[in-house]
């Protein structure tokens, strides 16, 4: 009986999150501080992880401002 709750979230997690269609999985790493798409990726994949491999470096060039929190 313990275990049907946490059932219940996983496929809860797995509906939100990973089949939907604004959610895409793709391949990359971090070196360094230096992200990078894996090659295994298909054209979708690749867009998606470039874009946002763009959006954490201009994040990380940004400094921290409490006030727009």
């Amino acid at each position: 009986m313990i275990m049907i709750p946490m059932i219940i979230s996983i496929m809860d997690i797995r509906s939100r999150y990973i089949d939907n269609p604004y959610t895409e999985l793709y391949s990359s790493s971090c070196d360094n501080k230096k992200v990078s798409c894996g090659s295994d990726n298909n054209e979708c994949e690749m867009f998606i992880c470039e874009c946002d491999r763009k959006a954490a470096e201009c994040f990380g060039r940004t400094p921290w401002l409490p006030e727009n929190a």
